[in-house]
């Protein structure tokens, strides 16, 4: 679609503000006279629902419907997270499970999803990272009900002195309780994504003061706000990530030895004489009015949610 401009005009006035331009992001391909790059490292889920690698313009799906979602626009960003996709690798501490490696399909379609099970009450596994003191750091991961329902993220101090924790519903992809344990955290928001297939992604954003290091803690959880950790408990994992990041962006994988980077996505545009401002619409049927002057135009990729489904030029 190209720009297009209406006159909008009442009888014997003139009526609203009339639109210099539209364009819309739902059809699969750019509109003409929108340039897009960056967006290397980063995934979006195709219209076949599978979680996969691409770059800029990365237009997204919805992986349970598989309707377009419009064009995804995101800031660079890094999963500091190692083995994101390897949970049977040494970068993972464990105490009662055992990870089985490519046990299950994960979100992108290969068998490259593990199984953990645990083999005794108590059972977790962990892994530290550097923690930033003065920024949130988003913790998540998909996740998939094996033989039990109920998952526990514990994001803590590397001491334990500052610790939350989160209940996850795998079998609905819905959050449960999500609560300060120990310290002066500071949980900024969590929740649950459904992934399509079975698989949820589950994360939280937390502010752990004081100290450099941080650990995020992967426990079976008997019931939601339950501390009690069954034995025999079984789930599949894939995609581990954790970011200094506001809140979850696109997985950035698989990490191994070392952590892997996305790249941001760069939408550029042209806008038209007399254009004063632009109104985004995206997948969820929010909108956001910012503002702009004529000329060379680059999309923020800091708006209000990723995914854009419109933008619309007025006066």
């Amino acid at each position: 679609m190209i720009p297009f401009a209406s006159a909008m005009l009442g009888r014997g006035g003139a009526g609203p503000a009339a639109n210099t331009f539209s364009y819309a992001f739902t059809g699969g391909a750019l509109p003409g006279g929108v340039t897009a790059s960056g967006g290397a490292g980063g995934r979006v889920v195709n219209s076949a629902g599978l979680l996969l690698g691409a770059s800029a313009p990365r237009f997204d799906y919805d992986p349970i419907t598989h309707a377009a979602r419009g064009l995804l626009v995101e800031p660079a960003g890094t999963n500091i997270c190692l083995q994101s996709e390897s949970f049977d690798g040494g970068a993972w501490s464990k105490a009662s499970v055992v990870a089985t490696a490519n046990a299950a399909v994960a979100p992108d379609g290969t068998s490259t999803a593990d199984l953990l099970a645990a083999t005794s009450t108590g059972a977790y596994m962990s892994q530290a990272v550097t923690n930033v003191v003065t920024a949130a750091l988003t913790y998540s991961c998909f996740y998939k009900a094996g033989t039990f329902q109920w998952l526990r993220f514990v994001v803590q101090s590397a001491s334990g002195a500052h610790s939350a924790q989160f209940w996850f519903d795998l079998a609905n992809h819905a959050p449960g309780v999500g609560t300060v344990a120990a310290g002066s955290p500071t949980i900024s928001s969590y929740g649950v994504d459904d992934a399509g297939g079975g698989w949820s992604r589950c994360w939280a954003t937390v502010q752990i003061p004081a100290e450099t290091s941080a650990l995020l803690v992967l426990l079976a959880a008997s019931a939601n706000g339950s501390g009690a950790q069954p034995a025999n408990a079984q789930y599949y994992a894939w995609g581990a990530q954790i970011e200094q990041a506001a809140k979850p962006t696109s997985y950035i994988g698989p990490t191994l030895a070392s952590s892997v980077s996305r790249g941001a996505d760069v939408i550029g545009f042209t806008l038209p004489g007399a254009t004063g401002h632009l109104l985004y619409t995206f997948d969820d049927g929010s909108q956001q009015t910012v503002t702009a002057a004529p000329g060379a135009y680059t999309v923020p990729a800091t708006l209000n949610r990723p995914r854009i489904v419109s933008v619309t030029g007025t006066a």
